[in-house]
């Protein structure tokens, strides 16, 4: 048992031990394949875990900041973590069932109250299947990104090939109106194929019942 031991390790460090391998059996190999990739992930790991705790107990300026935001005094720009569901949930002031909406970057009142020394916070705890943001399309020249132009300058252009699409999203929410919806109805009807305005009709045919 000592001597296979003593290969086992010894033969990493040691050419001699190493050249008896080739009088071993397939299982030696095997495991010290896995003696390597244990020790790799055990120095790897090891290390990841000692430079983050490092970095951060010298990170006053990025602590100062997550104190701010996670365990201020004040629970009116404290924000609280819970783990329920297999889900992380953000709130505040105890209240679970209002989403949290926070984006430094764009909103001021946010900013006072949550970036500390240039650290910026964004939240957003809507429900991501039935939220939607305004937003902005425009064209730039490729050449010249400076140089923009709107949609319909866009189609009009007789050079959309030299234009590329320019889509910033605003951070007012977007509540479709029925009028939408109908103008949404007629784009698709529009610009889709035959077999997919079929399904469209059929689905509106359903809903037409359902609302009679």
């Amino acid at each position: 048992m000592l001597e296979w031991l003593r290969f086992t390790f010894g033969s990493f460090f040691s050419n001699k031990l190493a050249k008896k391998g080739a009088n071993k059996s397939l299982w030696n190999v095997i495991f010290a394949l896995f003696l390597v990739f244990v020790i790799m992930i055990a120095f790897y790991s090891g290390g990841y875990n000692y430079s983050f705790s490092s970095k951060y107990s010298s990170a006053s300026k990025f602590k100062e900041f997550s104190y701010t935001v996670f365990a201020n005094d004040d629970s009116s720009k404290r924000l609280n973590l819970s783990y329920n569901d297999e889900k992380v949930i953000v709130y505040q002031d105890l209240d679970q069932t209002t989403p949290v909406k926070i984006n430094t970057f764009d909103n001021a009142e946010d900013a006072t109250k949550y970036k500390v020394n240039d650290y910026n916070l964004v939240v957003d705890t809507r429900d991501s299947s039935s939220t939607f943001n305004k937003f902005n399309l425009t064209y730039y020249l490729t050449s010249d990104p400076e140089n923009t132009i709107t949609v319909e300058e866009y189609r009009s252009s007789g050079q959309q090939k030299n234009y590329t699409a320019k889509l910033e999203i605003l951070d007012e929410q977007f509540i479709p109106t029925k009028e939408d919806a109908d103008n949404y109805i007629v784009f698709i009807n529009t610009n889709i194929t035959d077999s997919l305005k079929s399904e469209l009709e059929g689905i509106q045919a359903i809903e037409n019942k359902e609302t009679q």
